[in-house]
């Protein structure tokens, strides 16, 4: 092979590697920006856990007050929903971090295809490099869609709480049931209008919604800062 060949295939492999390094450095800038804003996301709804925690405790004691409910009662009737919140929150974490270390795990397998794939592995990286985007943004589109469904779900459970906290003692045990169907109901089906007597609720999901657009906006590629805590 001659010297100048020789110069153009060195060159082309180097136009390749340059080509696939920017694509990498692309994919881990994305994988770390939608990775803190999901972790922030995630941060903000468990912070939401002491508010639920505080509610909990003095419709408790309204209802032993008023109706002279039993501790161990009062437990036995919301026992199911906060068991399953604190499953969906496991399950919430455990996509979080199954993304944060997949999504890794790529960039490093990405990058010994760089330091050490041939010219032909390194234009095969370019050749896919819109499949691995589209790989990438339904992963997070997946992930994102798991903390908003947790954050409505989180507005919900803290609404209906302070329904009942409004009534004081006049809270009965059908009312505590009432609000324990109905929350039930609403994250099992999706969609049945379970909470007519709660006014402001539809407003709260229509505000989560249009924060979380701004995390999907910047998953596409649009900047935008995570959702913030309102009051």
């Amino acid at each position: 092979m001659s010297e100048d060949k020789t110069d153009a295939v060195s060159k082309t492999r180097d136009d390749l590697r340059d080509l696939a390094e920017s694509i990498i450095d692309a994919y881990e800038t994305r994988v770390r920006t939608i990775s803190g804003m999901m972790r922030q996301a995630y941060e903000l709804v468990q912070s939401y856990r002491r508010d639920v925690e505080n509610a909990l405790s003095t419709l408790q004691g309204n209802m032993a007050r008023g109706q002279s409910l039993r501790r161990r009662d009062f437990d036995s009737i919301v026992g199911n929903v906060i068991s399953a919140r604190a499953r969906r929150e496991k399950q919430v974490l455990e996509q979080l971090d199954a993304f944060s270390k997949e999504e890794g795990e790529m960039v490093m397998r990405l990058r010994r295809i760089v330091a050490h794939g041939k010219a032909s592995d390194l234009d095969d990286l370019r050749k896919i490099q819109e499949d691995i985007l589209t790989r990438q943004k339904s992963r997070e589109r997946q992930v994102i869609g798991g903390l908003r469904n947790f954050e409505i779900e989180e507005h919900e459970l803290r609404t209906a709480l302070g329904w009942l906290l409004n009534k004081g003692q006049k809270a009965t045990v059908a009312h505590l049931r009432s609000m324990v169907n109905a929350l039930t109901a609403r994250w099992t089906a999706e969609g049945r209008e379970v909470f007519e007597a709660v006014e402001e609720l539809e407003g709260e999901r229509g505000r989560v919604r249009a924060r979380w657009q701004q995390v999907v906006d910047a998953s596409s590629g649009t900047p935008g800062s995570g959702p913030e805590r309102q009051a």
